[in-house]
This record gives structure tokens, C-alpha cells and sequence, in this order.
């Protein structure tokens, strides 16, 4: 027995330890209040197989769909056998007319479900993938996705999902702020590109074989597209991304107040993003401010990084000079920054956790009622659309019958009709006629000698 508890111990001992933490609480995934919506009577009548037969037969047929039904399909998927169907639909959907109509439910039972089912890939895919989906994150959402991210230590798919976040720029929901914050500063440890974002590998064959010589083609073409980078949308450098969610975060928090955290944030968001020229004017702006060491440090880890080319630049090395003299310039505080991000964060939760439960509610019960509005309205519409197909048979037929019961009334009528609607065509022109050739009667033909024919 005590071998076997030592190997226990021993075992114990030299487990991995998985980084636990977690800011929100359990309550705050509002389970009940997002279950209410299976409990209605529409709901209820789905049957998932069939619906999902019948979406796919109205885009074959009809080349398009109802956002209402894609809806209740996608609110409708309570596990992991139909994430490929939804997300099929919401492609299909995005091609037709109705894609601006698509509700906001729809989006968040998608990224839920994938939230709830750890397919975190799939929604980095789906969220980056703007033009076929049209999926973005809502701020309740992108709250459960980091913070459960967070409390496994996946510090990298976190940060990648506030990146993706960052480019919606907003930040106003404090809770949202605060968790993207800590989530790319904990990335920080170990800054890996973005899986999404890495180059395809060669092949192991590719690799070994000697490259063949490429042959150029050259083809004229009417007009060269001038290349354009805005910046924001076209970043696929994972440190460049990183950094602007650092520096929007940083705005944001000195808009609210918090202008310390917010100076050491939006430093560090300039130095990760490469805006070299702006860090100096920052830096500038804000002598005499404190700076942390620890972002002082991460600022010099992500300057050692950069390449010979890079260090060339006049604006790189005025603010490496800038950061090895802060402290003629500024006051350099010493102490745990991440303990800090982290008692920030825990702060932040508590003060607006209850409040965001709250409006989440409020959106869950609005969307319930919108959804079966638009449903009536949709039922409506098909019903509108019968009745006056019924109402244009039915006349249709009572002008075939009038036509039998009047026939020898209106015969007269009748073949005036038929005689209106007869297409004469054009005689068609062969060219000109030839004149008979005229015959003359005093025509007198020559003698025929017989002695030569005899012979």
C-alpha cells in the first residue's frame, strides 16, 4: 500500500500542471436563460433531419432561403453532429439577397455551440472568414470564448480570438477590454505565429528534391492594380495584430480614466505594432509618466527580434534610444505587471459581471420575441403568396368556362379573335425575275444535208 501511494506521489510530482484561471463565474453562461429558447412551441416542432433536407431543397430549387429558418436551424443544434450544415448555410446564405436580413441569434447559437464543444479551430476559421459567413463576435460571446480559453492556458488561441475582435474596434464593453488584455499579454510569454496565420509547409518529397528551373511566362495584361495595405484588415503578422489590439486597448482605457495602465498598454501596443515614428511622440507626450519594467522588457524582447534590414531605419533606432534612456525620462516602476493585469481583470469582473448577466437576458428574451415575429410574418407572407396563386387559378378557369358557356354568343367575337392573332409574313424576295425568252415565228431553221447522215 505504501509503494503504491509513493508511486502515486511520484506521479503526482512530475504531472504537467495546467494553468487554471478563470475570471468570470459559472453563472455567467446564462445556461437557463439561453435554454429558454428550445422551449418554445417552434422549437419543439423541428425535427432537425427533415428541416435541414428541407433548407438544402429550397436553395437547389429556389436559390434561396428564409434568415428566419436559417435561424431556428442554427438555435435549434444542441450538439456537434451538424456544425458543417450550419456553417454550409450561412455560406449559401451570404450569396443570396437575404443576407443582410440574417438576425443577430443567428451568430451567436453558432459561435455558442462552438464555444460549448471546444471547436475552437473551426471558429477562428469562421470568425476570420468575414465575406462567406458573416459571423462576428458579439461582446457576451467573445467573453465566454477567451475566458474559457484563459482557464485551460490556451494563452494563444485567446489572444487570436481578441485579435479577431480588435478589428471590429470596440472595446466600450469594460469586461471585453479587460479580458482581451490579459489575454495577449499572457501570450506574450511565448509569442508563436497564430496557427491561422502560418505559411503552408512543403511537402517532406518537395523538400528533398532538387527545385526545378521555373520558366516565365510573361502576359500582357490592360492595367496593373496599384497594391493597398490599410492596415487594419490586410495584418497577417501575428505581432502586428497583437500590437494594435494593445495600443485600441490602451486608447480606450485612457478615454475611461485609467491613464497609467493605459500609457504602459498603448507603449507597448506602438513597439509590438513596429510604429516606430509614434512611439517616439508618444513617449514624448508623456515624460514624466511611470512605466512599468516588465512592458520596458517586452518591448526590448520584441526589438532583438527585429531584422538587419529593419534596424537600419532611422525611426527603429531613435526609439530604441528612446527605451534605453527612459529613465531620464520617465519613472521606471518595478513590480509584477502581469499580478497586476490580473487583479485589474478580477476588479473589472466583479464590478460588471451582474450588469452584462443582466443585459444578456434582456437580448435573449428580445431575440425570442423577434424571432417568432418574424416567423408569424414569414408564415404570413406564404400564406398571402398561396391565396393569391388560388385567386389567379380560380380566375383563370372561370374564363375558360365563360368561354364555353358563351361560345355561339361571342362566335362572332370569337373568330375576330383567332384573326387578330394571325401572324402573315413577309413574302420572301429571290431576286429578279427572269424574262421568257420570246419565240420567233419567222424563224426558218437550215437545211440538213441527208447524203452526210447517210453516210
Amino acid at each position: 500500500m505504501l509503494a503504491n501511494l509513493s508511486k502515486n506521489c511520484l506521479r503526482l510530482r512530475h504531472s504537467p500542471v495546467v494553468p487554471v484561471r478563470t475570471f468570470l463565474s459559472e453563472n455567467y453562461k446564462l445556461q437557463e436563460a439561453w435554454n429558454t429558447r428550445l422551449a418554445s412551441p417552434i422549437m419543439e416542432k423541428i425535427n432537425v433531419e427533415t428541416f435541414h433536407y428541407e433548407l438544402e431543397r429550397k436553395f437547389n430549387l429556389q436559390k434561396i432561403a428564409s434568415p428566419i429558418d436559417i435561424d431556428i436551424y442554427a438555435n435549434k443544434i444542441t450538439d456537434d453532429n451538424y456544425f458543417d450544415e450550419v456553417g454550409d448555410l450561412l455560406v449559401k446564405l451570404r450569396k443570396t439577397a437575404e443576407a443582410t436580413n440574417i438576425l443577430d441569434s443567428t451568430g451567436h447559437a453558432y459561435i455558442r455551440n462552438l464555444i460549448d464543444f471546444d471547436q475552437f479551430e473551426s471558429l477562428i476559421q469562421v470568425l476570420d472568414n468575414r465575406m462567406d459567413y458573416g459571423i462576428f463576435f458579439d461582446d457576451f460571446s467573445a467573453n465566454l470564448a477567451i475566458d474559457k480559453l484563459l482557464k485551460t492556458g490556451k494563452f494563444k488561441e485567446a489572444a487570436r480570438l481578441a485579435t479577431i475582435f480588435m478589428l471590429q474596434e470596440d472595446f466600450s464593453n469594460a469586461t471585453t477590454r479587460a479580458l482581451c488584455l490579459f489575454a495577449c499579454y499572457k501570450y506574450l510569454g511565448n509569442p508563436e505565429v497564430f496557427d491561422d496565420l502560418k505559411p503552408p509547409s512543403e511537402p517532406e518529397a518537395e523538400k528533398g528534391a532538387k527545385k526545378k528551373k521555373v520558366t516565365e511566362v510573361k502576359v500582357r495584361v490592360a492595367f496593373l492594380r496599384n497594391p493597398y495595405f490599410d492596415d487594419h484588415f490586410d495584418l497577417k503578422n501575428s505581432q502586428h495584430l497583437v500590437g494594435k489590439t494593445f495600443l485600441l486597448i490602451g486608447k480606450e482605457l485612457t478615454k475611461t480614466g485609467d491613464t497609467k495602465l493605459g500609457t504602459n498598454i498603448q507603449l507597448l501596443g506602438l513597439g509590438l505594432y513596429e510604429k516606430y515614428t509614434e512611439a517616439v511622440k508618444f513617449l514624448e507626450s508623456t515624460k514624466g509618466a511611470e512605466l512599468e519594467k516588465d512592458v520596458i522588457g517586452k518591448i526590448n524582447e520584441a526589438l532583438a527580434k527585429v531584422g538587419e534590414e529593419e534596424q537600419k531605419n532611422e525611426a527603429f533606432q531613435q526609439f530604441k534610444n528612446a527605451i534605453e534612456t527612459i529613465g531620464s525620462t520617465h519613472k521606471v516602476v518595478e513590480s509584477n505587471f502581469e499580478e497586476k493585469l490580473n487583479d485589474f481583470c478580477k476588479n473589472v469582473v466583479k464590478e460588471n459581471e451582474a450588469k452584462d448577466m443582466e443585459q444578456q437576458k434582456k437580448i435573449y428574451a428580445a431575440w425570442n420575441e423577434i424571432r417568432e415575429k418574424r416567423l408569424k410574418e414569414e408564415i404570413e407572407r406564404l400564406q398571402r403568396t398561396e391565396r393569391l396563386k388560388h385567386i389567379e387559378k380560380l380566375t383563370t378557369e372561370m374564363e375558360a368556362e365563360e368561354r364555353k358557356l358563351w361560345f355561339f354568343e361571342n362566335e362572332e367575337q370569337l373568330n375576330l379573335d383567332i384573326e387578330s392573332k394571325r401572324v402573315f409574313y413577309p413574302k420572301r424576295w429571290f431576286g429578279k425575275k427572269k424574262v421568257p425568252r420570246k419565240v420567233d415565228e419567222n424563224y426558218i431553221p437550215p437545211d440538213v444535208d441527208k447524203r452526210r447522215h447517210a453516210e
